[in-house]
């Protein structure tokens, strides 16, 4: 199991992104990969933002129709942990990125990411 970040979600449907070419790499292998509905939204959300409603929507639609790829909303033990880490870290992690962290630590999950910071904390922390 995997659970992916917005920094790689995002990598995948932007062709100028410096890890575009990782992030297809990272899709296309069969492993389950679990996308929190926290991070699935974030990822619509800065794709509309940057490169429109039209790739937004094809953005959406090919993660949901992914047959190894499923989208989860938190339950509340991973909201309250996320909180934890949230306010321990000062806001050196934004809430998403502390919710994919808990994602990962609740089903000892390999992190997809290509955010340092979330990478440092669960080497760190999680790992």
């Amino acid at each position: 199991m995997r659970i992916a970040d917005t920094s790689l979600l995002y990598a995948l449907f932007s062709e100028n992104d410096v890890h575009h070419q990782e992030a297809m790499r990272k899709f296309k292998t069969p492993e389950p990969i679990l996308i929190p509905s926290e991070i699935w939204s974030e990822t619509i959300s800065l794709i509309h933002y940057r490169q429109g409603y039209d790739m937004a929507v094809k953005a959406g639609n090919a993660l949901l129709n992914l047959p190894h790829v499923d989208l989860l909303g938190s339950r509340m033990d991973i909201i309250l942990s996320s909180w934890d880490i949230y306010k321990k870290t000062e806001g050196d992690l934004s809430i998403p990125d502390c919710v994919v962290l808990m994602w990962c630590d609740n089903k000892n999950a390999t992190l997809l990411t290509f955010d340092n910071h979330i990478i440092k904390y669960f080497d760190d922390n999680i790992d």
